[in-house]
Order: structure tokens, then C-alpha cells, then sequence
């Protein structure tokens, strides 16, 4: 059955591919862990949750 349907749709099998080195992909730097507590207070000081002006935080 399959190989009358092959005939019909004129597919041939296909080729082996051979198989290609690939150079391993480079590492990104590595990063410091950074506390999220402290990520968190710092990005609020920046958005302008705590007065600066008086010394708040």
C-alpha cells in the first residue's frame, strides 16, 4: 500500500544526512547572584517609592 502511494506522489525516498560537526555554543558570562530583597529595594528607590529627600530609606 505505501509503495503505491509513493509511486502516485512521486516521492523518493530520502537521502541519509550526514551528520555534521557543530561547534558547542559559548557560554554567556556568568553573572553574580544578586538578592531579590535587595533588587527589589533598590528598584523602588529608583522608581520613587521612598523620599530621598529626607533620607526615607
Amino acid at each position: 500500500m505505501l509503495s503505491i502511494l509513493k509511486k502516485l506522489t512521486g516521492q523518493s525516498p530520502a537521502p541519509a544526512a550526514v551528520p555534521v560537526q557543530v561547534a558547542p555554543p559559548v557560554a554567556p558570562p556568568a553573572v553574580e547572584k544578586v538578592d531579590p530583597y535587595m533588587l527589589g529595594l533598590h528598584d523602588a528607590m529608583l522608581s520613587g517609592w521612598f523620599n530621598q529627600a529626607t533620607g526615607e530609606l
